[in-house]
């Protein structure tokens, strides 16, 4: 259809409009993936596609192995698929002809974060907040109170990166009430550094 793709899960919240950041470091490149800042395996949580021929058929390769072969994982698929190394990691049957792509990688220490491994850096910047493997009852708490926050930070028209970013003085029972608790709830994933950065399984 010849229309690029930006990709984000369910258990994803955007602070902010990734787009122009996710577009402009797209250059050059045919798709970025978000990954574990703890190790070099993309997480398919967030991910941009461009719209052309190379792509259009390394993904309906990608489309068809994993229909054939439903006992795999897809992370693990496009891992492989993209030609990344790893310790361990194989998938069954890969295909002989595949298509190579030139695949990237977005920041995964203070742009587009998950909260099991932690984030480091300014709030402001953070673009993409991903939940991944937390408890699903926390997840939806905790995403219900990120959208109540969006809500009223968009009522003064600001992103919620930018109004979480300057409330920390805020009165708890105030009018910044759900911003400020959206704030605690991000801090609570924040690192003093980033991981050590270990080889993909």
């Amino acid at each position: 259809l010849g229309v690029d793709v930006i990709y984000v899960d369910m258990d994803t919240f955007l602070l902010r409009d990734p787009s122009p950041r996710i577009l402009s470091s797209g250059d050059g490149w045919d798709a970025l993936f978000a990954r574990h800042a703890d190790a070099d395996c993309i997480n398919i949580g967030v991910f941009f596609i461009r719209a052309n021929r190379r792509t259009a058929i390394w993904m309906s390769q990608f489309l068809a192995w994993y229909h054939d072969h439903p006992f795999e994982i897809d992370q693990r698929g496009l891992h492989t698929f993209l030609g990344l190394p790893s310790k361990k990691m194989r998938i069954a049957y890969t295909p002989r002809d595949l298509v190579k792509i030139r695949g990237g990688v977005l920041d995964d220490i203070n742009e587009v974060v998950i909260g099991d491994v932690g984030w480091v850096g300014e709030i402001s910047k953070v673009m993409i907040f991903h939940w991944c493997a937390r408890p699903l009852a926390q997840k939806e708490d905790e995403l219900h109170a990120s959208y109540d926050a969006a809500d009223q930070a968009a009522a003064h028209g600001l992103p919620l990166s930018l109004a979480a970013s300057v409330v920390s003085g805020a009165v708890p029972h105030g009018p910044w009430a759900q911003v400020l608790r959206a704030r605690l709830i991000f801090d609570s994933y924040k690192k003093a550094s980033p991981p050590k950065r270990m080889p993909c399984w």
